[in-house]
């Protein structure tokens, strides 16, 4: 057997395979005559630009509305200075030593060894 007959042999099967098989569902899809396969919702371009547009409008809807008003009574209390207060603010109460302040003499001061290891 040449080549020839065999390549002609393996021609013959693989078309009478593609003749029994059944072609899968995407090559139907484009077909060699050009036609068109016509979309099941002819107007989704429609309806998906008018969700955008609804979209859009809630979108500024939200961010243009004035929010609502304020108790005045949570308004006084908010502005009351005792309501931020917090108990660090007494250590806001001791200053720290001015820069040009004297230093303490190294010979006065007795430091162990345990406590510089601390």
């Amino acid at each position: 057997m040449s080549d020839h007959d065999l390549a002609a042999a393996l021609r013959a099967a693989l078309e009478q395979r593609d003749r029994v098989v059944r072609p899968p569902h995407f090559a139907t899809m484009w077909t060699d005559r050009g036609e068109r396969r016509r979309p099941l919702l002819p107007w989704r371009p429609l309806v998906a630009s008018a969700a955008c547009a609804l979209v859009v409008v809630g979108i500024v809807w939200n961010s243009t509305q004035r929010p609502a008003r304020l108790d005045p009574v949570l308004a006084h209390q908010l502005s009351s200075a005792e309501y931020w207060r917090v108990p660090t603010d007494d250590v806001l109460v001791y200053e720290a030593a001015p820069l040009s302040a004297d230093l303490p003499s190294p010979t006065g001061l007795q430091i162990s060894l345990e406590e510089s290891l601390l």
